[in-house]
Formats: structure tokens, sequence, C-alpha cells
């Protein structure tokens, strides 16, 4: 026979008892015992709220590591998670949330100075919580990156353009090819003329020097 573990009767139990499941032919229906765990934490999250409902799978999530133990966090600890997944705006729920998740049982509160912890209440949580919460994190945790991307290609350096100037099109690449040369041909000779005239007036003066 498999262990049957303290949270799993407490958790267990008080779905059951929530979904009025009295006889084993309900249990079948409705169970095995780890759809009962999901939909127990589904309610606890569902009590804080709508508006705080992802908030509250973050907080959870949060709460677990990759090997399956409950780390110790602050709320601190907690708001800086959530400031790094770029849900600032969900801080000022964390209050709630946690309000919420210790008086469901789900979260130890660990009186520590300088700062209280919190803590996921037994091991045996943290698989349910990371396989139903994973989908979020993992989009969150997408999108934080491509923010990140955009940000550094906003902040990246204009390359040197062939005319010599930083990002800006040369005339040629404004016009079209015949417009272009509509409106610099005349400009050359324009130039040409002037330079002509100006030549021509340097050498009057050389010929016929001031009195």
């Amino acid at each position: 026979l498999g262990e049957v573990r303290a949270i799993e009767l407490q958790v267990v139990g008080a779905q059951l008892q929530a979904e009025n499941i009295t006889t084993l032919a309900d249990y079948r229906q409705k169970g095995p015992k780890e759809k009962l765990v999901a939909r127990s934490l589904e309610n606890v999250i569902e009590d804080c709220g709508t508006a705080n409902e992802a908030a509250a799978r973050t907080v959870l999530f949060l709460l677990t590591n990759e090997n399956g133990t409950r780390p110790l966090k602050s709320r601190e600890d907690l708001e800086t998670d959530l400031v790094d997944l770029g849900l600032t705006a969900d801080i000022n729920k964390l209050d709630l949330v946690l309000d919420v998740l210790v008086g469901s049982g789900l979260l130890f509160l660990v009186p520590e100075n300088p700062d209280d912890r919190y803590q996921l209440v037994h091991d045996y949580l943290v698989s349910f919580i990371r396989q139903q919460q994973a989908e979020l994190i993992a989009a969150l945790e997408q999108e934080r990156e491509q923010d990140q991307k955009q940000d550094s290609a906003a902040f990246r350096p204009a390359a040197i353009a062939p005319n010599g100037y930083l990002g800006l099109p040369s005339p040629d690449q404004l016009l079209k090819p015949h417009q272009a040369s509509a409106i610099v041909a005349p400009l050359k000779l324009a130039l040409i003329v002037f330079l002509a005239a100006l030549i021509v007036a340097i050498l009057t003066l050389d010929l016929n020097p001031a009195p």
C-alpha cells in the first residue's frame, strides 16, 4: 500500500467535504485524489478574487523550486521576484494574496527577525503547483525576454551610413533616381558658374591692382 501523507488527508478531506463527496462512487467519478488536490488549489486561488487570481498563481509558483523544495521567502523577496518578472502591478495585491493563502492553510507564516517569511506547507504540493502554473510563468518569462530585446534595440547606436552621417539618408535615397538627377544637375551647373565668376573676379583684381 502507498503511504498516505497528512497533508493529503487535510487537502483531499477538505475537498471531499466541499464537493459533498460521500460515497465511493462519487469519489471514483470526481477523483482521483490528484484531481481533488488540483481543484482544492484552484478554489483557494479563486478565493483571492478574480482580479488577484493571476497574482496568487504567481506567488504560489515563486514559493517552489525546480528541485521540488519549498523555499522560505519574505514579502520583500516575493516583491523582488515580481519585479524581475515584470509584474510590478501585482505588488499592491501581494498582502491580500498572502493573507488568503495563509488563512487557507496552504502557506506557513514563519515569524522571523527582521522580516516574517512564507513557505508552502508541504513538498507534496510543489509538483501540483509547478504543473499548474508552469505555462503561465513560461509565458511571462518569454514576454520579459522580448521586452529586454526591444529595449536593447531601442538604445543601439545608429550605424554609420555610406554618406558619413549617423542614420541620415542621402538625397539619392530620399528621391527616385530621375528626381534626384533633375535636382542635382542644375545645382552642379550653378556651382560651376559661381566658381567661374569667382575666378574671373580674382584674375581681374590681380591684373588691375588698386592704386
